[in-house]
Order: structure tokens, then sequence, then C-alpha cells
């Protein structure tokens, strides 16, 4: 879940370790810009990748309201592996102008967040970085509670 005062805001979480197999996914999830850069990385390269860019094209398209409706192959992401990132078009060229921020995150070395921030213009603070937007002492709560071993298992 997810709270903005600046606009639309899209969140999801996955399991680290949860793999995505590039080989079967690649035409319906990456563009032909992420096919290139994750095919041209090593095995775990490519795994973290998928995750990473899986994570935020949920996160994108649930700020948009659409979630799976929205083809994931119609709009990508640099495939670096952590920070903020921008939107781009299928061949890799940006495609928004700084109206959208984008971060993931590990959490609790068990889960990867991603978030998708879309500024508005309804707040009047400067700063609509993912990153320092992120309430990191409710992170830290998150991450205690998941760690918590009276939790169940999920």
């Amino acid at each position: 879940m997810g709270i903005s005062r600046n606009g639309r805001i899209g969140v999801d979480t996955e399991p680290a370790d949860r793999r995505l197999a590039f080989e079967l996914l690649q035409e319906q999830v990456c563009t032909p810009a992420e096919r290139a850069e994750l095919a041209a990385l090593g095995e775990s390269g490519r795994a973290a990748g998928m995750l990473r860019l899986w994570t935020l094209k949920e996160a994108y398209t649930k700020a948009l309201g659409l979630g799976l409706r929205m083809g994931f192959s119609e709009f990508g992401f640099a495939t670096a592996t952590s920070g903020e990132t921008g939107l781009l078009a299928p061949d890799g060229s940006p495609a928004t102008h700084g109206e959208w921020a984008f971060g993931t995150y590990p959490v609790a070395g068990r889960y990867l967040l991603s978030v998708a921030c879309h500024d508005a213009g309804l707040d009047t603070s400067r700063d609509s970085a993912v990153a320092t937007m992120l309430d990191e002492g409710f992170v830290a709560m998150v991450s205690a509670a998941l760690l918590d071993p009276a939790l169940p298992a999920r």
C-alpha cells in the first residue's frame, strides 16, 4: 500500500528470490531495448534485472489503474539492478519529463519493493524523488515486522 500527496502512486513487492524465466516471458514483459540489455547479462544479473523490471512495471500500471491489462512490453525501464530510473519508450528513449519518479528497494533482505509516484503538482514540496519521499522509519517498521518470527509465513 502507498499513500501520496503528490498524485498517483503504485507499489509492488515480490520475494527477492523469485525467479522469472527470461526465455519464457521476454516477449510479453520486455521491450526490445530491455531484452537486449538483459540478454547481455549473466544468469544472476538477468534474474535480478527481470524481477526489478517486473516490480517496476507492476507498480507503474497499478498507479495508472490498469494493472496487468496494460502490455508490459509497451513501456520500459533501464535494467540496472538498483536505484531510481525513468520511464522509457520501447526503443529505450525517455518517455517522460520528470513527472514520474520510480524506485526499487530491498526490504528485510527477503523482498524487492518498487514504487511509482506521479507528481500531479498537488503538493508544494519541491522534492518528489521516491528515495526522499519514502519514509525510512516506516520502511524500518515494515522490515522489522517481516522479520518477526511470531508472524505467520507468507
